[in-house]
């Protein structure tokens, strides 16, 4: 881990990266989450290990962090709608795609979403979901 006291103490670690998670009660230290890229499936993450979104509280700023186990779910597999992201596998989340169903989704890059296959194009989310200057969006079909 990285030690930090602000923000541009994260930098090395890249631009996702925030100063803020805190280690102990009471606070003994705050570090650097990690500033991998929840589009990837070879994410900066260990192997098997989401690389999730989370906002900083105080500025509502995106930042990134490894959390959770992965799943192996990919495009269009069902998965839970209360810990649906444990059943998708790395680069994908559990997103509502109809009322009370819920699947696998490809998170992408915009704007060319080289992550998507073939038949799909890479949408933003609504609000915008940027992090570290990349905007996020998430495949789906034509």
């Amino acid at each position: 881990v990285q030690y930090c006291n602000t923000n541009a103490d994260c930098s090395s670690i890249g631009s996702r990266s925030f100063c803020g998670l805190t280690l102990g009660d009471p606070v003994i230290a705050t570090v650097c989450t990690t500033g991998c890229d929840p589009a990837a499936t070879n994410n900066g993450c260990a192997d098997d290990i989401h690389c999730l979104f989370f906002e900083e509280e105080s500025t509502g700023d995106l930042y990134t962090h490894c959390a959770l186990a992965a799943g192996t779910g990919t495009t269009g597999s069902t998965c839970s709608e209360t810990d649906g992201t444990e059943d998708c596998a790395v680069g994908y989340f559990c997103g509502q795609v109809s009322t009370g169903v819920y699947e696998c989704v490809r998170r992408c890059t915009m704007p060319g979403g080289s992550e998507c296959g073939a038949f799909e194009t890479c949408n933003s989310f609504d609000p915008i979901l940027t992090s570290g200057g990349t905007e996020y969006g998430f495949c789906w079909a034509n």
